[in-house]
């Protein structure tokens, strides 16, 4: 029978007023601060905490924190590169943003609220819509961490660069020394500015906007203006008079020729001819110097001209110490270094965790792999160990050396094992037939105290194990070490049982209550965190599973998040991006654990709904094809179970998982599905578009699809019967829903306007105004209303 223990888990994390990871946020009476993972609220004047705001599952680390305009919402960034939007007053999160590799270290909200820039470790700018949320675009630009962001405001009723309904400017500081000023119309950067001489770490705008202060590491602050003019004009078609011509190819360049007249071309002609003449003889009148006189003994350096250019070319001289390198029209001479004599000859010995080295001054020395220490060194011989090896037995080294002698060395078989470095601590089982012991060599050591033997050595941290303690009433241990982990343990099978992560530092301190249902650590972050047991069971097996699982969602996450890594049917095939040519702009994209398993739900739906439809649909041709008596007894198939339980129709139960999705998720969740599965989702966005279910999520994925798979799109007939009727019913509820939209709207204009009549007449009646006076000062102050706003 397969045994089985109980999990524990964490439950709260206390003992920390707040943590150096991130800014903190202060309105005057509260105070909004980071504490690890989670963002506490403390009232300043009477000294206690009012709030904690934490999200279940989530360890990553707090590294930023902004007030948006709207003061119910904070924006929070985190190690892991994600941004969460929390309102203060449910203490809760509204939306997550996944966009970042690296931890966010700026934030910064435009004046309306409405959308938020964030930069990272990881040199990008991503700008989001917090109404749609969603990533609007990624900016890449800079070299070094983005330290701080700025939204400038435009004056909108000024020419624009662009048609874009979201203008505006942002202004970002980096590490890398650059001020950057950015045009959110066009995706671009329009201005770079080498600020100082060491890191940008801070930047600010008065309330004007036309003054920026920037700080760096060097101790000084500059300030810049901002010429609003220039901005304003942006881009200008201007005429010179040149007879010039421009070429846009799809290079991603512009090339200018210059239209010359004929008497011009005859003169540069002529100009080009005269030049490569002189140049050939040039050529000719040179001549090749150089000699090899070198003695084969003797090194000497040697000028040698060359005419043309050389192809790459390698020759060693037949004395073994020179060799030359032709390449770039260059000629490199390079010196062969002698051999060495310093030789330091390794070999493993039996059981591989030790290694056995030969050094010049004749000594053997042996080092511990798993510490990485020098355990013991031996005087071997007088000369040189050019040679070390283990016989095939295991039983015995030989070492051959400059002084002529060959000698044998037999390995001896100690009894008991010794600890290599400090022991850290120990623990005595409560039967006292076990004690183990933890040590600053990363191993934990279990030792029978019947006879004083090791039962077993452990390798059980990546660094030092701190401390270890017995549970209550058995042999399962707990151990804490410098890695940040606590790990439980079973002493009587030497096998870990449970791996826990919480702590963003060295674990310290490790205390068990008294019936060992909950586990106390202390960790150099400064928190106190209790593990409690609960009574969920855990298998072994189950969790080495899951933990391969995890492992290999994570590694299909980061091959899908790579830089170079072709997007949609726009990538040829094994396309990735050379160094270097990495575009300004680009889509906001991050795979995730859960984007991967909510495409993979979008795919098990659109399978489901096919093999329902393709059934019925075989079963109406099965019924038209029979006469009116035999169709009457055709039972009709029976329908899925999962479509059955939910009362559904195909169509509506894609359309269900889809609504399920996260929005932030949703694109990345599409960019999952295969081609195939992009047809057979498109042929279920025309039934959603006729039937107007969710036009909004309707058309946000069709446009996603559109851009994502354009080539294919284009290439495939097939598609063509699916977009045609798609587009006509589209249009028609687009048409509808603005016709609702503006009916609306003119409704509650009306409303408002009659609830200020209404009210103004309120205030004169109660005036004691006759019915004609309140009627003309109402008119009255209508006209003056008009003459405001045509003003």
């Amino acid at each position: 029978m397969v045994q089985s223990y109980l999990r524990h888990g964490p439950t709260q994390a206390f003992g920390l007023v707040c943590s150096a990871s991130s800014n903190a946020v202060f309105d005057g009476r509260l105070a909004y601060v980071p504490a690890l993972e989670d963002v506490l609220v403390w009232d300043v004047k009477k000294g206690e905490m009012r709030a904690m705001w934490h999200e279940t599952g989530h360890r990553a680390e707090v590294t930023c924190i902004l007030r948006s305009p709207q003061p119910d919402y904070f924006a929070v960034g985190y190690a892991d590169g994600s941004v969460r939007l929390w309102s203060s007053s449910s203490q809760s999160v509204v939306t997550v943003f996944n966009g970042h590799k690296k931890s966010v270290t700026a934030l910064a909200f435009d004046q309306r609220g409405t959308r938020l820039a964030s930069g990272s470790q990881d040199t990008d700018l991503i700008v989001w819509d917090i109404v749609a949320e969603a990533g609007l675009f990624r900016l890449r630009g800079h070299r070094d961490q983005i330290t701080s962001i700025k939204f400038l405001s435009t004056d909108e009723s000024q020419p624009s660069s662009s048609t874009t309904a979201a203008p505006g400017l942002l202004l970002t500081s980096s590490k890398d020394t650059f001020l950057k000023l950015w045009d959110l119309t066009t995706h671009h950067c329009i201005q770079t500015v080498v600020a100082h001489r060491s890191e940008i770490w801070s930047l600010d705008v008065n309330p004007d906007q036309d003054l920026i202060f920037s700080g760096s590491g060097e101790g000084e602050v500059k300030g810049w203006k901002i010429d609003k003019e220039s901005l304003r004009e942006g881009l200008r078609e201007t005429e010179s008079g040149e007879p010039y011509v421009a070429f846009q190819s799809h290079e991603k360049s512009i090339e200018i020729f210059r239209v010359r007249t004929e008497e011009e071309i005859k003169k540069k002609m002529a100009r080009r001819k005269r030049r490569a003449k002189e140049k050939k003889q040039e050529k000719a009148d040179k001549k090749v110097q150089g000699a090899d006189d070198m003695d084969v003994d003797q090194d000497e350096d040697v000028e040698v001209q060359f005419i043309d250019k050389f192809t790459p070319h390698v020759v060693i001289r037949a004395s073994g110490k020179l060799f030359i390198a032709l390449s770039n029209n260059a000629l490199e001479v390079y010196n062969i270094p002698q051999p060495t004599k310093s030789k330091e000859d390794p070999t493993f010995l039996p059981g591989d965790r030790h290694v056995a080295v030969g050094t010049k001054n004749g000594e053997i020395l042996i080092y511990d792999v798993s510490s990485s220490s020098l355990i013991d060194t031996i005087k071997a011989h007088s000369g040189t160990v050019w040679s070390l090896h283990v016989r095939k037995d295991g039983k015995a080294l030989v070492s051959g050396s400059a002084d002529k002698d060959v000698k044998f060395w037999e390995f001896e078989e100690k009894e008991g094992t010794e600890e290599i470095l400090p022991v850290l601590s120990m623990d005595i089982s409560d039967d006292s037939k076990l004690i183990v012991t933890c040590s600053a060599d990363k191993n934990v050591k279990i030792w029978g105290l019947d006879f004083g033997d090791c039962h077993k050595s452990i390798f059980a941290h990546e660094d030092s194990v701190m401390q270890v303690a017995f549970e209550k009433g058995s042999h399962y241990f707990w151990t804490v070490g410098k890695d940040k982990l606590l790990k439980y343990w079973d002493g009587d099978k030497f096998e870990g049982i449970q791996k826990l992560e919480g702590h963003h530092g060295e674990i310290w301190a490790l205390a068990l209550s008294h019936f060992g249902n909950f586990v106390v650590t202390g960790s150099h972050d400064k928190s106190i965190r209790v593990w409690e047991k609960l009574d969920e069971p855990l298998f072994l097996e189950e969790e080495r599973e899951k933990e391969l699982e995890r492992l290999y969602e994570n590694g299909i996450a980061d091959s899908l998040n790579r830089e170079d890594a072709a997007i949609g049917s726009g990538a040829a095939e094994g396309e990735s991006g050379a160094a270097g040519t990495e575009t300004e702009v680009s889509a906001v994209t991050k795979q995730t654990t859960e984007t991967l398993m909510a495409g993979e739900k979008i795919m098990e739906a659109l399978e489901l709904a096919d093999r329902e439809r393709e059934t019925f649909r075989e079963y109406e041709e099965a019924m038209s094809k029979l006469s009116e008596t035999d169709a009457m007894r055709l039972q009709p198939p029976p329908r899925n179970p999962v479509l059955a339980a939910y009362d559904l129709e195909p169509e509506a139960y894609v359309l269900r998982v889809v609504e399920r999705v996260q929005s932030t998720a949703l694109h990345d969740a599409l960019l999952v599905l295969p081609f195939s599965k992009v047809v057979s989702l498109m042929a279920y966005l025309n039934i959603w578009a006729e039937k107007e279910w969710n036009i909004p999520l309707l058309s946000r994925i069709l446009f996603f699809l559109l851009k994502t798979h354009n080539n294919q799109i284009a290439a495939n007939r097939v598609m063509r019967t699916i977009l045609i009727p798609l587009r006509k019913n589209l249009r028609e509820a687009l048409q509808r829903q603005k016709e609702i939209i503006g009916y609306n709207l003119a409704a509650l204009h009306f409303i408002k306007n009659k609830n200020e009549v209404e009210r103004t007449a309120q205030f004169y009646e109660e005036e004691g105004w006759d019915e004609e006076k309140v009627k003309a000062k109402i008119a009255e102050g209508k006209k003056r209303k008009r003459v405001v706003l045509t003003a």
